[in-house]
């Protein structure tokens, strides 16, 4: 028998007055994965810089691990998250945003419930 991708958990609540307690809720299921898993790192990452204005685009990971968002992380130097790191919030696979003129590192990460993945590629974009 295979076993099962996830494990079914199941709770009841049951609320407590001056130390009395009060009846059972309806039980409530929760499908929990089996074995928890940060999503796989992005791939591929690609930029662009044209007037002022970047575009990085990337694919997912390959492997086990849902995505729930992306980080994008930014640093001054190769490897750094000097500049911040930002949660996107969405499972897009580019970003667009105007930034001053410099020189940016920025890599790319998968995020779910679970953690973070490791970082992406690393592309240099220099802003005029």
């Amino acid at each position: 028998m295979t076993p099962l991708p996830f494990v079914i958990t199941v709770v009841r609540v049951r609320a407590v007055v001056d130390g009395v307690p009060g009846m059972a809720s309806t039980p409530i299921a929760f499908y929990v994965p089996a074995h928890p898993v940060v999503p796989p790192a992005p791939v591929t990452l690609a930029g662009t810089v044209t007037g002022g204005v970047v575009r990085i685009a990337w694919a997912p990971g390959f492997g086990p691990g849902n995505v729930e968002s992306y980080v994008i992380e930014a640093g001054n130097f190769p490897g750094a998250a000097s500049l911040g790191a930002v949660d996107t919030g969405v499972v897009d696979l580019e970003l667009t945003a105007a930034l001053p003129p410099g020189t940016y590192y920025v890599r790319v990460r998968a995020k779910n419930t679970f953690g973070v993945s490791g970082a992406s590629n690393e592309v240099m974009l220099v802003v005029p």
